[in-house]
């Protein structure tokens, strides 16, 4: 953007499809300019833009939705400029004002109210049996707050677990194969990678 100001699509609370359309009507018609690049991953919570998108909502209006596998990759496209317009957590867009380019928070499309896991082998009844266990978790996503806010009420310390940092797509694989003993997850990449 000319202006120098990148947006955040923020997955919190609050707005669903009514934002998501308002949001690509108040910007007008395309111009000649490039077109509007906004990030995604794969979250139930943004396929209102995609619904916008197939019912022709955003045709003429200049916006190009781009759809990554992962949150960290839709964060480092949003860093390297190759997007406008970036849909995250609260959290992670909060991390991007601390550390990247100046952004704003224009819209918030959906509340995550449970659809976040943590997700043990069979053995693990319990927070507590993590100790000693390696956890995969994404870097600088929900499931790192989720998996740490979980062993701090289970009064199980970050040193006395094994974190294992690992995009969100390669979770069930290593879980699967024993790799590691749980993953910090969430239901929609159950269903989409499981």
């Amino acid at each position: 953007m000319k202006t120098g100001m990148r947006l955040i699509l923020v997955l919190s609370a609050g707005i669903v499809l009514v934002g998501a359309l308002s949001w690509a009507v108040l910007r007008g018609p395309a111009s000649e300019e490039p077109p509007f690049r906004v990030g995604t991953n794969v979250w139930l919570g943004y396929e209102p833009l995609y619904l916008a998108q197939s019912l022709g909502y955003l045709k003429g209006q200049g916006v190009s939705l781009r759809k990554f596998d992962t949150t960290l990759e839709v964060i480092e496209a949003f860093r390297l400029g190759l997007l406008e317009a970036a849909a995250v957590t609260l959290d992670e867009a909060l991390r991007l004002a601390e550390s990247g380019p100046e952004i704003r928070i224009v819209l918030v499309m959906d509340v995550s109210n449970g659809g976040d896991v943590i997700l043990g082998q069979p053995e693990l009844a319990a927070v507590s049996d993590l100790r000693g266990k390696r956890i995969a978790v994404e870097e600088s996503a929900v499931g790192g707050y989720l998996l740490a806010r979980a062993l701090e009420i289970a009064e199980v310390r970050p040193e006395d677990v094994i974190l294992v940092h690992l995009p969100i797509d390669r979770h069930l694989d290593a879980f699967r194969a024993h790799e590691v003993d749980a993953v910090a997850y969430w239901e929609v990449a159950i269903r989409r990678y499981g």
